[in-house]
């Protein structure tokens, strides 16, 4: 997803950026996964960061930045 992002960088923005959210998604959810915290596949994102963050598996600046991606 990271690299697909790049590619549509400078010709279709839009696409870039949801390739991002995606990337984003799937490193959230295989973070998770490392550290068996990974539970439903449904879950959505935020409710995801948050558990990670409750779990002290990602910092407020790394949530933070997972969200702009997600919102942009």
């Amino acid at each position: 997803m990271g690299i697909l992002a790049e590619q549509y960088f400078a010709n279709d923005p839009n696409t870039c950026l949801i390739k991002l959210r995606q990337f984003g998604e799937q490193l959230a959810q295989l973070v998770a996964a490392r550290i068996n915290l990974y539970e439903d596949p449904n879950e959505n994102q935020f409710e995801l960061l948050r558990r990670l963050e409750n779990r002290g598996a990602i910092t407020g600046q790394i949530t933070q930045l997972f969200h702009e991606i997600g919102q942009s």
